[in-house]
């Protein structure tokens, strides 16, 4: 068979070579990957808006489960992906509406910290909260150390503060410390950082272009 001008076959221990180098080269790639999708050419920033995440791998109302009124909420929304410290009770307050609060939340009990907790890694998180006129710490941790942390004003009648967060860092858990009154809860939405499989099979199909294009 007559092979069209200026290609050439590869011989096994050439093929061979070229795949060793490619495996090499993956855990290099893949971290750069990580890297890159953590932060694209970004610094960790905070969040404070008048909406959620745009296009979050998870978003979390409190309608997906329902309880009585005043239940403890902790672990109830495991299987969604986060838990809550202490201190949260499913619809505290009956039926209310504030931007950010839709239908079901929960109410953090007055003048105690509270965190929510991921079950992975995150690249941004954000919820909803209401309450009564203050200023609180908001703080993003990893593993119990704080990454990024800001002090915001808030207004359970002022939409452009009603949600908070961060993006462009690596955290698992989102704390919140105000010293007067409950406040409200809803709407956690939060991007997962990807699986190792899946920025190796990135990282995979970045090379073969890179490749591609190099021939």
């Amino acid at each position: 068979m007559r092979m069209a001008k200026g290609y050439k076959v590869l011989s096994g221990g050439a093929l061979n070579t070229i795949k060793a180098g490619w495996l090499r080269a993956l855990p290099c790639a893949a971290a750069l990957a990580t890297a890159a999708l953590v932060s694209p050419s970004a610094v960790a920033a905070p969040i404070v808006s008048d909406s959620g995440l745009a296009n979050p791998d998870q978003w979390i109302t409190f309608s997906e489960l329902t309880f009585s009124s005043n239940t403890v909420i902790t672990n109830q929304f495991a299987s969604l992906g986060i838990t809550l410290s202490p201190g949260h009770h499913y619809n505290s307050q009956g039926s209310t509406n504030f931007p950010g609060i839709d239908d079901d939340y929960v109410g953090v009990s007055e003048g105690i910290p509270f965190s929510i907790f991921f079950d992975s890694d995150v690249t941004e998180a954000m919820f909803g909260y209401a309450k009564n006129p203050t200023t609180v710490l908001v703080e993003a941790l990893n593993n119990g150390v704080v990454q990024e942390s800001f002090n915001q004003s808030v207004h359970h009648n002022v939409a452009a503060t009603s949600y908070l967060g961060f993006s462009g860092i690596v955290f698992d858990e989102i704390r919140v410390t105000a010293n007067v009154n409950e406040g409200l809860v809803d709407n956690i939405a939060f991007t997962r950082v990807p699986e190792p499989a899946s920025l190796l099979m990135m990282t995979l199909g970045g090379l073969m272009l890179g490749s591609a294009r190099r021939r």
